[in-house]
């Protein structure tokens, strides 16, 4: 049973009530409201039977009172079964900690465009990915529109503040990547787990997390591939799983040379005894993973990351993350000449026009060349 209870401030009486007025039909959850400030008892039972009469008769309720964050929680249950784990926990990791605490409590009905733009403008000097936040607060309101909550989108007309994106610099040219691989053929025989993996990352140009959740059943030594349908992602609660490839082209097939063959079957060797020591005998097992820990778990995502950090410090190489060794791989094959479709496939993204815009890197020696045939051309 609801109760208006008094209070006192700065010597003053004043009347307080929470109650609980039912479960919303909309959002499926319960509807509980607080009020306070009221110079009367009877003035609080007066905007206390208000609230309740709104909420059981008025279907003004849902619609002008229906907040941001109710609108986003039944938006994120639908978007829910359209994307991967990995990318639903990045989604939800911009509304909490960027979108919600200003905006979920708000009506839906009452942001305008001039509310929007402001926030817009405000979030761009405090989030580098405004735009992306931008279209997912947008997909919020489309689903209020949906829903009948609201005629127009307050999102549509936006201006997103202009951006200088720096050019990525996550890549290594030719000499540069030779440079590693000399490296991990010299001084890293005794770590042949760290040097069959950059090695095969080199080659394949998969990402990391398709390479760490590879089993040795993926590879097929007599058609000389490997079979990329899986990766490694992140779960809700930050916890590394497999899950689905990233997009239909990620599930593809590698083709590998003779080389990294032959790296791979001395790897399989040496971690079966490695792991024999260890207690694991993996000899008739096809689900042994090709890189994995102490407990013969996978690795954590972040351990390609240090093996290189660690190599890069030694060696005083151009500092790269990973996945610069994917762009490595893009870059040099475009300069080779293969076509982008070709190299789409290899890398397995969605489209040919993300490896133009993503990948393909020019570096300095490959500008003056371009620069000096196209001279020649126009003098011949």
């Amino acid at each position: 049973m609801t109760k208006i209870k008094s209070y006192k401030k700065q010597g003053n009486t004043y009347y307080r009530f929470k109650a609980y007025l039912g479960i919303n039909s909309i959002t499926g959850k319960k509807k509980n409201v607080s009020r306070s400030g009221f110079t009367s008892r009877k003035q609080a039972k007066i905007e206390l039977d208000r609230l309740k009469y709104d909420f059981e008769h008025s279907s003004s309720w849902s619609n002008n009172n229906i907040t941001f964050g109710e609108v986003y929680d039944m938006w994120i249950k639908s978007y829910a079964t359209t994307v991967v784990e990995s990318t639903l926990n990045r989604v939800t990791g911009i509304f909490r900690n960027h979108v919600l605490n200003d905006l979920g409590n708000k009506p839906i009905t009452k942001f305008d465009v001039r509310f929007c733009q402001h926030y817009i403008d405000n979030l761009a000097t405090k989030l580098k990915v405004v735009r992306k936040a931008g279209i997912y607060i947008n997909a919020v309101f489309k689903h209020a529109m949906r829903l009948g909550f609201i005629e127009k989108n307050p999102m549509a007309l936006v201006i997103y503040p202009r951006t200088h994106p720096k050019q990525s610099d996550n890549f290594w040219n030719k000499e540069q990547l030779q440079q590693f691989l000399q490296i991990l053929d010299s001084d890293y025989t005794d770590q042949p787990m760290i040097r069959t993996y950059f090695k095969l990352s080199a080659f394949t140009a998969a990402r990391k997390g398709e390479i760490l959740c590879l089993h040795w059943r993926d590879v097929n030594f007599k058609e000389k591939s490997v079979k990329i349908n899986k990766t490694i992602t992140r779960g809700m609660d930050n916890s590394q799983k497999v899950g689905k490839a990233k997009t239909a082209n990620s599930n593809r097939i590698i083709y590998l040379n003779d080389v990294t063959v032959d790296l791979l079957k001395d790897w399989k060797k040496q971690q079966r005894k490695r792991l024999l020591q260890l207690g694991f005998n993996t000899t008739i097992d096809p689900n042994q993973l090709l890189f994995s820990n102490q407990q013969n778990r996978f690795l954590s995502l972040m351990t390609p990351n240090h093996w290189l950090n660690d190599i890069v410090n030694q060696y005083g190489l151009k500092r790269i993350t990973p996945h610069g060794l994917r762009h490595t791989v893009a870059t040099l094959l475009a300069q080779t000449g293969i076509s982008v479709k070709a190299i789409q496939l290899q890398l397995g993204d969605s489209d040919a026009s993300l490896v133009l815009n993503t990948y393909t890197h020019l570096d300095e020696s490959v500008k003056k060349e371009t620069t000096e045939r196209f001279s020649d051309f126009l003098q011949n």
